[in-house]
């Protein structure tokens, strides 16, 4: 495991913890929002950002709205509707990192795609109140979890490709800690997309130049500034999105 790796393994660890300590389910899919995982698992993956990073965007909501629907809608046990999902995001990423181009082309295509999606499900996806609750895991569980986690996506990490930076590190637990605000955490996706999107806009342009590392933290500059009013939002418990959303929630 590099240097990277275990960073990955302190900082999901991290914001996981952070998300267990939180009440309401809005604020726990908050902590979704920060790209900290991501950052880190793309120094870990070191290349440079390209269409698969962008489209995993798109595999992270239907992994979330996946286990909302399944142990919702369908009435799975929780921890079988993560596995699948998993396994869903998995299937799907192998698949595209083998035949999504790499070309300059091919990035952009992706990110007006991405641009499409968020904001039609920004608009579109209704806001809704759950019952705040903490469960949060022992330690004693939390840090095998993450580290067996990480180490498996590690060793895949040549067959996934770039989608390996947005896999639900923190999603995969927070399905789980955060159990009766699942639609918060769908509700929070498109939220990630779009403000995702001008970090990695922003270090494909200057990778080149200044390579990955400074890239990715210019990167921060253009996200920090979008997901302010998002995060302002959600925190004080307003609708994380247009009031269309939340009147139809109504």
């Amino acid at each position: 495991m590099s240097g990277w790796d275990a960073t990955l393994v302190v900082a999901v660890t991290a914001m996981v913890a952070v998300m267990a300590s939180l009440r309401t389910p809005r604020r726990k899919a908050l902590v979704l929002a920060f790209p900290v995982p991501f950052t880190i698992a793309s120094m870990a993956v070191g290349r440079p950002l390209d269409a698969t990073h962008v489209v995993a965007l798109s595999l992270l909501f239907l992994y979330t709205v996946g286990v909302w629907a399944l142990h919702r809608r369908v009435r799975v046990p929780l921890l079988a509707a993560i596995v699948a999902s998993v396994a869903g995001f998995l299937a799907l990423a192998t698949v595209l990192n083998g035949i999504l181009p790499r070309s300059e082309a091919g990035f952009w295509w992706a990110v007006a795609a991405t641009a499409l999606i968020g904001s039609g499900l920004l608009v579109t996806l209704p806001v809704q109140e759950e019952p705040g609750a903490r469960r949060e895991l022992p330690l004693v569980v939390k840090l095998p979890a993450v580290l067996v986690t990480v180490v498996a996506l590690v060793s895949v990490k040549e067959l996934i490709g770039g989608f390996m930076t947005l896999f639900p590190m923190v999603g995969v637990l927070a399905s789980y800690e955060n159990r009766l605000g699942l639609w918060s955490n769908v509700r929070q996706i498109p939220v990630v997309m779009l403000t995702m999107l001008p970090l990695m806009v922003t270090s494909h342009l200057l990778h080149d130049r200044l390579g990955l590392a400074a890239s990715l933290a210019i990167g921060w500059l253009p996200f920090a500034l979008i997901v302010t009013p998002f995060l302002r939002r959600g925190w004080r418990g307003g609708p994380a999105g247009p009031r269309r959303a939340a009147r139809r929630s109504a």
